[in-house]
This record gives structure tokens, sequence and C-alpha cells, in this order.
């Protein structure tokens, strides 16, 4: 998956658009054109189907669903769990969402068991939100004045980007967050990671600018990089900012000295760049009806690597986990495909039902309310009850955020010998927890935020790694000191 952790007014309107604007010219080359390899897999499960969905991790996604109450029609929204995406659970529901109007937008951001979410309609009512999932039963607590238009999770801290303003909640206490700091900022698309990235104003004349959160107290919306033409998704690592555009442009901006961006090098292909993601030294340019295999092993001399590949309209931005890409196709569906050999991709798969918002767990991949095979195949195999790889389930940390420790829990189908590790966001081993024999059933087995030789651990995201019975899991926890 791409790195970099976005939830942007910008992304679903674009959504929006690629459905209605068609590619603008002609192919300056000939798109390479696919085969279906097998009948399309129906889902295994489905949940609010027919709803509005958006998928904020592998675990949590967001569906919007209608009331009605005295002749009014209204909105309201439910976060599922989809810790066992063959059985989705409903972890907390808003019944009546306050929207007498369909919903126009919705923002949405996850960490760990920490949800983010802002919902706002056509005529300018929203709701803000931050929800501890972890908690029994779910809560949430509400805000007044900020409609996000786009929103990112650092924990202990929220970010909150408004029409106007960027802002900066300090959430460790979900009970009773605290603001830490207001700065003027302009609306649009805020890309970030590890508490720097960027920003891509929505408003004309359009602009990138380095974001540097470090300091919660004090944070630095750096010199606008001027943009031409519109915008698509983009994606950051290691401080470069990669952004496609409507006027079929990929470019690489140097972002890491916050007041003077550099260009380092862009390409025009043939169609425009709606989104991007990126794998190794490559970059995946998504458009319309098509995708685009270009190598960024050096930003300074992009060049295309395979040819454009036809694909069918595209209504989901994709998600490339490993060797496999998985787009949302409105008229296939699901859309597997193998990219070992980038210049020469494969279609391997196709999952006929809803497509947008695709997230790709260890065994499933799910989207909009149905959960599919992995690889879109072998759907015997994906549902066969004595599977092994479905004989392990790591529920996760509770709670979470934690100080000074917390429980990590985890189902056995059967007895076997399981090892739960701790490891930091490194994959350095801190702390073996156990290793040995256990029965079928739930466990819970505490740590106490140490290593293995008594020091006590830094505040962090840590991995908790679970292996038995031929499947590893893992879940992310966060220590607060």
């Amino acid at each position: 998956m791409s790195p970099s952790r976005n939830r942007s007014l910008d992304t679903v309107r674009a959504g929006i658009v690629a459905l209605m604007i068609p590619v603008l010219g002609s192919a300056a080359i000939p798109c390479q054109d696919y085969a279906s390899p097998t009948s399309p897999v129906t889902p295994l499960v489905t949940y609010d189907e027919g709803l509005n969905h958006q998928a904020g991790s592998e675990r949590y996604s967001l569906s919007w669903f209608i009331t009605w109450d005295g002749g009014y029609t209204s909105f309201g929204y439910r976060i599922w769990d989809l810790s066992d995406p063959l059985e989705p659970v409903i972890r907390l529901q808003d019944g009546d969402g306050g929207f007498y109007l369909e919903p126009f937008y919705s923002v949405l951001d996850v960490q760990d068991d920490v949800v983010m979410l802002s919902i706002g309609n056509t005529s300018g009512e929203f709701l803000t939100a931050i929800c501890d999932m972890a908690a029994e039963p779910a809560f949430r607590r509400e805000f007044t004045g900020y409609e996000a238009v786009s929103a990112v999770l650092d924990l202990p801290h929220a970010w909150i980007l408004t029409w106007d303003e960027l802002v900066c909640l300090d959430v460790s206490d979900l009970h009773d967050p605290r603001v830490v700091s207001v700065t003027p900022a302009p609306a649009g698309q805020m890309i970030v990671e590890g508490a720097r990235g960027f920003l891509v104003t929505q408003s004309y004349p359009r602009v990138l600018s380095a974001l540097d959160l470090t300091d919660p107290a004090a944070p630095v919306i750096g010199t606008g990089f001027p943009l031409d033409g519109l915008p698509g998704v983009g994606t950051y690592r290691d401080g470069l900012a990669y952004l496609g555009s409507w006027d079929a442009t990929l470019r690489i901006v140097d972002v890491r000295d916050v007041d003077a961006p550099a260009l380092l090098g862009e390409v025009v292909l043939d169609a425009p760049v709606l989104r991007v993601l990126l794998r190794d030294d490559l970059a995946l340019a998504v458009s319309e009806d098509r995708f685009q295999v270009v190598s960024i092993g050096d930003p300074t001399d992009i060049a295309p690597v395979s040819p454009p590949i036809a694909t069918g309209p595209i209504h989901s931005g994709g998600v490339w986990e490993g060797d496999i890409l998985y787009l949302g196709s409105r008229q296939e569906g699901v859309q597997a495909w193998n990219l070992a050999e980038p210049a020469a991709p494969q279609l391997i798969g196709v999952a006929s039902g809803p497509s947008q918002d695709i997230r790709v767990g260890p065994d499933y991949v799910v989207a909009a309310g149905a959960v599919y095979p992995l690889h879109c195949l072998d759907q015997t195999a994906a549902v066969e009850p004595d599977r092994p790889t479905r004989a392990v389930r790591l529920v996760g940390a509770e709670p979470n955020p934690f100080n000074p420790r917390t429980s990590v829990v985890f189902t056995l189908e059967r007895s076997t010998h399981v090892v739960l590790r701790v490891h930091d966001v490194r994959g350095r081993l801190v702390r073996t927890l156990h290793e040995g024999s256990l029965p079928a059933g739930r466990h819970q087995l505490d740590w106490d935020g140490r290593d293995d030789a008594g020091h006590a651990l830094g505040s962090g995201v840590y991995l908790l790694r679970l292996e038995g019975d031929g499947a590893t899991r893992t879940r992310r926890c966060t220590l607060v000191r």
C-alpha cells in the first residue's frame, strides 16, 4: 500500500469527477487491452449493500444509511469492524446523522482503534467526530465548528484542515481532547506521513506547500510551489511529493526544505493522472480507464516502464499490495493485476460486485460493503472453514493507545503452538510475550510497555505479531508516556 495516509475532500470529489468526465484528448500511445482470465467471482459476504461506503483501514469502514421518520428522510452512518471480514460487526452507529439531504462528502482517517470522520452535505450541514473503537461500547466525541476538508491522525494528535485553518488537537484523552494550535491555512488535499508531508490547495491558483507538523504547537506551512493543471491525488515518501494532474503529467517535487520546494522531474503520459501509487522504484499512474507503470528510481529521469494498460472505467484509485494491483472498475467490479513483470502487467482475477474504496488484508479483499477472496480467485478455498489462515485471529490491544499497560487479545479455533512478539516500527524485536502451545478459545496476554530486559520503552507505535497454525497476524498499538 502507499506509505502516505490521506483522507480528503479532493479525494472523494476526484472519484466523482472521474465517473463523469471523459478522457481528455486522444492517446499518444495505443492502450494494451486485456482479456478476462476467468469468470468473475462473486462476493463471499456483503453488508450494507447498495449504500455509500468509505474504507478507513483494513479493519474499519464507514457506510451511510437512510432512515424515514414521519415522512422525512434523513441519513445516518455506521462504522463496521472487519477484524473477521467474513463476519462484519457494527461497532458504532448514529441512527440519525442529522442530515435531511444526502451527504455530499466524507473525510475519514483511522489509526489503530481511533477513527476520525467528518460528513457534510450541500446545505452546509456537517458532523465531525473522533471515535474510540476499542472502548466498550465504542465511544464518539463530536466537535463543533470544525468542518474537515482533510484530516490526519498522528496519535496522540489529530490534524483537521478546515476551509481556512489547520487545527491540531491533543486526543491522548479521547473523552476530553484539547486544542493545541490553530494556524491559518488554505483548504485542500493534505498528505502526511510521520509529521511531514505536503498540502495541495483546492482553490486557484493551485500550489503545493510542504508541511512540517513536528511541533504541534507551531506547525509550518511552507512556500507554495505553483502547479499547472488540476491536480490528482498524490502521495508522499521520504521527503518527496509525487503528484499527478489532469494535464497528464506526473511530477516529483522535493519538499524537504519547507521554504524551497523544488521540481526534480516530470513526465507527460497519455492520459490524466488521477492518482499515484508507489512501490520501491516504481510508480503507478492511474487514469480514468487505464494505468501505466513508471520508473522513479532516478527522480530526475522519470520514464514509462509499461504501455498504457486499458481497464475500463475506474472509479476507485486502487491498492498496490506486493506484486498485485487491485483496481475498482465500474464495468468489471474489482480487478486484480499481477505486476511482478512491471513492463507486462497481467490480469489474474476479476470480482463482480461493489468496487469502491478497496482495502486488502492477509486473506481477503474488501470493497464498499463486499468481501472477496484474495486476488479475486479461488473462492472455494477462501471460504473453507478449516483453512489454517482463519484458525488464528489477532483482535488487537485493549486499550489502545495505552499507558502504562495493555492487553493483547487473540482467538484460536483449535489448540496450537503460537508465538506473540512485539516489534518497533523498524521491525526490531523488543519483547516476546508468549511462545508455546495454547488451547482453543479466546486469550488475553498483558504487556507492560517494557522490553525483554525490563526497560521501559518510549512513546510510539509498536507492532504486535502473532504466529500460529501456519498464519501470521499483525496489529499496531500506541504507547503514550
